[in-house]
């Protein structure tokens, strides 16, 4: 593509964040700016948000994901204290988003770098600090878009604080993937009726 913009071309791999949309990839910058990628153009182009002022993102300490049934990103940041922020994409309007819960959330270890939205839940989850190294359940703050609140939800399975662990979500398999740093692949299937969450 052609060069990067100003503003976006002063980022690093460490602190520039990306999420897809169906209109194309956002890019999110240490400088508080937020940009669109083009593809008829071939280029990226800055995004004027309104509202509340982006603060800039942060090593391993800024997510973003697309929420698909409202047509808006979700951000993880630094300073995280269980808010979240969410751009309206019709608008580009940025809002503060206060859940049920956030001091819980605060607390219960969430590694903010790495969130996925899923549809079929209608939530975003965000990697955690696992407190339980044998495997077993680990209580695990996850965000119900439609109660704006954070639930616990106990998930089993790996440490999945490491910087270097990567998180995504296959739609066609209704799967949450997660990479570690040794290059094993698990797959969560998430289910709130099953898992029974909790307020």
């Amino acid at each position: 593509h052609k060069p990067q913009p100003k503003g976006m071309r002063e980022d690093c791999f460490y602190t520039l964040t990306l999420s897809a949309t169906p209109t194309g990839p956002y890019a999110w910058t240490k400088f508080g700016t937020l940009f669109k990628y083009d593809r008829a153009k071939e280029e990226w182009a800055e995004v004027k948000t309104t509202g509340e002022k982006l603060v800039g993102t942060a090593c391993d300490a800024s997510g973003m994901c697309y929420d698909s049934k409202r047509d808006r990103l979700i951000l993880t940041h630094n300073g995280f204290k269980g808010d979240l922020v969410a751009i309206d994409l019709k608008t580009a309007t940025a809002s503060k988003l206060a859940p049920k819960g956030m001091a819980v959330a605060e607390k219960g270890g969430l590694f903010t770098r790495e969130s996925v939205y899923i549809p079929e839940q209608d939530m975003v989850v965000v990697t955690t600090v696992a407190k339980n190294k044998t495997g077993a359940p680990d209580p695990w703050p996850v965000y119900d878009c439609a109660k704006n609140a954070w639930v616990m939800i106990d998930i089993g399975g790996p440490n999945a604080s490491s910087c270097g662990a990567g998180l995504m979500y296959d739609p066609s398999a209704n799967l949450l993937l997660m990479v570690d740093p040794s290059s094993y692949v698990y797959a969560l299937h998430l289910d709130t009726k099953t898992a029974k969450a909790a307020e």
